[in-house]
């Protein structure tokens, strides 16, 4: 088990971390497995023991924490016959709820004791140039929010700290465009303008919302949400839709592809399940079909029963 102490963030009321027992999470688990607890001390450390524990044959390794625990987790994973196993006490939790296991790590600590290893469904991993994802890659608006966002309003207020903040950035907002290509029928397309970009491979985005809601991360298909103009109107817009979970987004293309393309150079900033990062154009993002496997997992449910 891998437990990152930072997860759970937000009012005491409102947090995961609040409501879920350590002692009994382990209790549950060691009925089945035998269970050793490494604690990651700051970014990127997860995925240094998450390599560690698959070279030492570890047949499966829980992250303790939330969606980015999982995806640092993940890529320490990748390559490996280890299977990843959720235990989600973040902020949002958005993964688990995307492939049917529960929100509470409680809850998914007693899934375990019956699941099956053999019969764990596989997951594409999402690669933006050599940085995995699980949920998505994003470039434009929200990026730019989550990377403004200071640590210490994220762990007070967890998603309220993340609202304020982008209805902040909304009246600051000034477009920025770049170049993105798309790969379509094995051809490259040609290179169009947008203001947002979102690689989706699951249809759930920030909590209970649908962003793309065909997205599923067993296809081998990004579902790619495009915005040619990200004016506060259209950003708006685009937010009330995906809060009241529309399938049908007038204006709001959604392209699917195996990968796309993101021209220029120098510094750029992504969103890659929820954790901003810095990375160099151009950038390459695609899918590694079924490279995960996760404990707990069947066939890609219906997003809409998570809602």
């Amino acid at each position: 088990m891998i437990a990152n102490p930072a997860a759970g963030s937000g009012p005491r009321w409102s947090r995961a971390a609040a409501r879920f027992d350590l002692d009994r999470v382990l209790t549950l688990l060691r009925s089945r497995f035998e269970i050793e607890v490494e604690t990651s001390m700051f970014p990127g450390h997860a995925e240094d023991l998450a390599r560690e524990a698959a070279a030492s044959g570890r047949e499966v390794v829980f992250a303790l924490g939330g969606d980015g625990t999982a995806r640092e987790v993940a890529a320490g994973l990748l390559g490996s016959a280890s299977q990843l196993a959720l235990l989600p006490v973040g902020t949002t939790n958005v993964l688990p709820a995307a492939l049917g296991l529960p929100r509470d790590a409680t809850a998914c600590a007693r899934r375990y004791l019956d699941a099956d290893p053999t019969g764990s469904a596989a997951i594409d991993v999402g690669l933006c140039g050599d940085r995995p994802f699980l949920m998505m890659a994003s470039r434009g608006f929200d990026a730019d929010v989550l990377a403004r966002l200071s640590p210490r309003r994220k762990k007070r207020w967890g998603r309220l700290g993340v609202v304020a903040q982008g209805i902040g950035e909304l009246l600051r907002h000034r477009p920025r465009g770049f170049e993105i290509e798309l790969e379509d029928g094995g051809q490259r397309s040609s290179s169009q303008r947008a203001e947002l970009a979102a690689a989706c491979n699951i249809a759930q985005y920030g909590g209970r919302f649908l962003l793309a809601p065909d997205a599923s991360p067993h296809d081998g298909l990004l579902d790619v949400v495009l915005l040619e103009r990200s004016s506060r109107m259209a950003l708006l817009g685009l937010a009330l839709r995906v809060a009241g979970g529309v399938r049908r987004r007038p204006g709001t293309p959604v392209r699917r592809t195996p990968e796309l393309f993101l021209h220029g150079s120098g510094p750029v900033t992504m969103q890659l399940d929820g954790d901003p990062l810095e990375l160099r154009l151009p950038l390459r993002v695609r899918l590694l079909p079924g490279a995960l496997r996760i404990l707990g997992s069947a066939a890609s449910p219906d997003p809409r029963h998570h809602l």
